[in-house]
């Protein structure tokens, strides 16, 4: 049976995927990005509110915002390339939006395990 933090984090992940989607899409069409670009654009908006979202409501544990947000970033940073890698190899066989969606999960779980053992359950000292 899946916990309730991922039903909660799956939630605010389906709020997130849609604006991910929807700016990956917005920055192709109207700016015309280079879609690496577009990728790591849309992957970034969309995990700001991951962030927020899941410290304050799901993790409950949003102190110390900047240490992690650090570590947040870095595995935002980690997804980005491994979401950035898969969209490179399925866009050869797909067109972009489906290959760009068939990313997603892998990115998801990944960063959802990260997340929860370090981002969020790191205990840091008030030196």
């Amino acid at each position: 049976m899946l916990n309730k933090q991922f039903i909660l984090y799956s939630l605010i992940g389906l709020l997130c995927l849609i604006t991910e989607l929807s700016t990956f899409k917005f920055f192709l069409t109207f700016f015309e990005l280079n879609i690496f670009i577009a990728n790591i654009l849309s992957i970034y908006l969309a995990s700001l509110i991951s962030f927020t979202l899941n410290g304050i409501y799901n993790f409950k544990n949003f102190d110390h915002k900047i240490k992690r947000y650090i570590i947040f970033v870095s595995i935002i940073i980690l997804g980005s390339a491994v979401s950035s890698l898969l969209l490179n190899l399925f866009s050869y066989y797909l067109s972009v939006m489906i290959a760009k969606s068939l990313t997603i999960p892998f990115v998801v779980f990944l960063q959802f395990f990260l997340n929860k053992n370090f981002t969020f359950k790191l205990r840091f000292s008030e030196k």
